[in-house]
């Protein structure tokens, strides 16, 4: 329940909160993988309900509704969630639970088969973490390589975990790969790399050059943990010495002032800022005059029809837009990659094309 009841919820008409768990012993047999929640928090006085029982012993009553997921396809079902958690207060009734069902179903029958990219992307806006980080963006992505202890902060959980789901869709193929985020000991690897013969020629030459390249990269593996909203009952989780690297949000300050959490950065998603607690990250998260050129010249388009048209993408081109901004980053990742690859292999074996070895995770990390 804790996941689903941000802090200080008495004081939101409405909320969403993302959420991870692992697997949980006894919901399927043969589920090992991270499980992905969606909570949609309401209240209402108790003397406006229909229906009233014993349990309900104070003055408003809150409750949630819950989206659980084998797949981060959350976004896409949140305007969903959001009207029927409306509709089913609006009932006044708890005990009525038809909409309830009918949105299950609806839901199960709504996505079969492999997940497609607007699906996975739905609720993400690269244009707005853009917008809000500028030039801190390309940091962040850094952060993000270095596999470091990350903490978002934020007055609006839903906005934290946009900002965090947004980052991670910088990194190719890294959205459809996050089976093992739910626990810092959860394993989990796909037999195939999560994509197999898809008959397309076209994509499965584009996948075999991002294996090539060590891709998707292990982010997320053994020691680390992903938390879109960690609640303060969690905090366990990231002080623990089996936890090596986090990337987790949260609304509540005492997490800001725990520094037995050895937290290497805080990111102010109200603010737009980076607060670097480990002194030794500076250097490695300095952008040099080429890194500024890149995220400058996004960051100045983004900013541009931002103005223009109010931060939507609708009526914009594609300059801009978050197609643009991925395609420019995975651009930059492909070309460090590169680098990365020929400091560690001969020439010969990098120009070796899809038979050439893939780059090592751990050792593409430390070269640079």
């Amino acid at each position: 329940p804790f996941l689903c009841l941000p802090d200080g919820a008495h004081a939101s008409e409405e909320e969403f909160i993302y959420f991870h768990l692992p697997p949980v012993p006894g919901w399927t047999s043969d589920y090992k993988a991270t499980v992905f929640g969606l909570a949609c928090f309401r209240q209402i006085p108790v003397n406006e309900l229909l229906h009233k029982t014993a349990d309900l012993t104070r003055t408003t009553i809150q409750k949630a509704l819950v989206v659980l997921a084998t797949e981060p396809i959350l976004g896409s079902v949140r305007t969903k969630l959001g009207l029927v958690t409306q509709a089913f207060f609006a009932q006044r009734d708890f005990s009525k639970m038809d909409i309830v069902e009918t949105m299950f179903t609806s839901l199960n029958n709504s996505v079969v088969g492999p997940v497609p990219d607007t699906i996975l992307y739905a609720g993400i806006s690269l244009r707005e973490l853009v917008n809000k980080f500028k030039q801190k963006t390309l940091q962040l992505f850094k952060l993000m390589l270095l596999e470091k202890r990350i903490l978002f902060y934020g007055p609006k959980v839903e906005a934290i975990s946009s900002y965090q789901y947004s980052l991670i869709s910088l990194m190719p193929e890294l959205l459809k790969h996050l089976h093992d985020v739910g626990a810092p000991n959860l394993l989990y690897s796909d037999t195939d790399g999560g994509w197999g013969d898809s008959g397309d020629d076209g994509a499965d030459s584009f996948h075999q050059k991002l294996r090539n390249l060590g891709l998707p990269l292990r982010i997320f593996g053994e020691g680390a943990f992903f938390q879109p909203y960690i609640p303060l009952q969690q905090i366990d989780v990231i002080m623990s010495p089996e936890t090596k690297s986090f990337l987790v949000g949260t609304s509540n300050s005492i997490f800001l002032h725990n520094r037995s959490a050895g937290i290497d950065a805080i990111v102010n998603c109200e603010k737009g800022t980076i607060e670097v607690i480990d002194p030794n990250l500076m250097n490695a998260l300095q952008l040099t005059s080429a890194d500024k050129r890149f995220i400058d010249e996004i960051a100045k388009t983004v900013t541009s029809t931002w103005a223009q048209e109010g931060g939507t993408t609708e009526w914009i081109e594609f300059e801009g837009s978050d197609d643009d901004i991925r395609a420019r980053f995975e651009s930059y990742l492909f070309s460090f990659l590169v680098s990365a690859k020929l400091t560690l292999f001969p020439p010969e074996v990098v120009s070796a094309g899809p038979d050439a070895p893939p780059l090592p995770k751990r050792e593409l990390l430390t070269s640079s």
